[in-house]
């Protein structure tokens, strides 16, 4: 409507700058750059491998011990058992 892009954020109250990304994809894709996006990131390089969480889970089925236990034994923070399971 022909407003500037401050004055646009400052009534959505919204900030300038998530309103100019707002404007640039806009600008680049249209109506589609409008679309909410996921925030999951692309990768996770230190993602705990399938192995380890395949050796966690056949522990826990054998020994039906909780973290503390079970990562000590595997070599595994207890932390990383606690989320895996």
């Amino acid at each position: 409507q022909g407003w500037a892009v401050a004055h646009a954020a400052k009534a959505m109250g919204i900030s300038r700058q998530c309103a100019h990304r707002w404007v640039a994809r806009f600008d680049a894709e249209g109506e589609a750059g409008l679309v909410d996006r996921s925030s999951r990131p692309r990768s996770s390089p230190r993602r705990t491998s399938a192995a380890v969480e395949a050796a966690i889970l056949a522990a826990r089925v054998e020994h039906r011990r909780g973290q503390d236990w079970l990562g000590p034994e595997l070599g595994v923070p207890a932390r990383t058992v606690s989320r895996v399971l």
